[in-house]
């Protein structure tokens, strides 16, 4: 074997070790405790599925009662997880149209979807629409209210069944919602139409896909 080969074949091993060696981040570790506690719970089948991080992502919107999505991308059956920041451009917005989320099971080409969203006057919603009808699943309280604040979001989605938790606990459980398609995302629910409205920020995004 020629001095350059095994120049190439060092420096593919030693590659090799360097990403291995990467240490997973805090945030990461967390997330991983969080599944295994899912799955022992039975939210979850196992442990054993597909993590997929999505870094960090900032929207606003001005638009009274209006939702904005981004997606992520499609699944079915997934846990999604967020440290959610809010604030808005005006010291007293509508509170209870005001709020960040997670939009799930929505249509590729069409209106109707699902969505859980911590509102500004310190409820979780559970919502949805369907042909442009706004749709009613419940809401709970998960803390006080705030114009500026913040909460860690999980939502585990196993076909018709909704599970959601609010800073490590759960608030809200459902069962028998409509699945109108795959697609997930994250949502800006505006409570003004001031200046550059409602914003939100998602951090440490993290999806779980089995």
């Amino acid at each position: 074997m020629n001095l350059n080969k095994k120049l190439i074949i060092f420096a593919a091993a030693l590659l090799l070790i360097m990403v291995a060696a990467v240490p997973a981040s805090a945030d990461e570790i967390a997330f991983k405790n969080l599944i295994s506690r899912l799955s022992d719970e039975g939210l979850v089948p196992d442990s054993r599925g597909t993590i997929t991080s999505y870094g960090t992502y900032e929207d606003n919107l001005a638009l009274l009662g209006y939702v904005q999505w981004f997606p992520l991308r499609e699944a079915k059956n997934f846990v999604l997880s967020a440290k959610v920041d809010w604030t808005n451009s005006m010291e007293h917005p509508d509170s209870t149209k005001a709020g960040c989320g997670f939009i799930y099971q929505a249509q590729e080409d069409g209106p109707n979807h699902m969505m859980a969203s911590v509102r500004l006057d310190g409820t979780m919603h559970i919502s949805g629409l369907k042909d442009y009808v706004y749709l009613k699943y419940g809401n709970v309280y998960y803390g006080q209210p705030s114009v500026e604040g913040s909460a860690d979001l999980t939502i585990v989605v196993n076909d018709i069944y909704l599970t959601v938790f609010v800073n490590g606990e759960r608030v809200i459980q459902k069962a028998g919602l409509p699945i109108f398609g795959s697609s997930i995302g994250l949502a800006t629910l505006s409570g003004t139409n001031f200046s550059w409205g409602t914003k939100c920020s998602w951090s440490d995004i993290y999806l779980y896909t089995w």
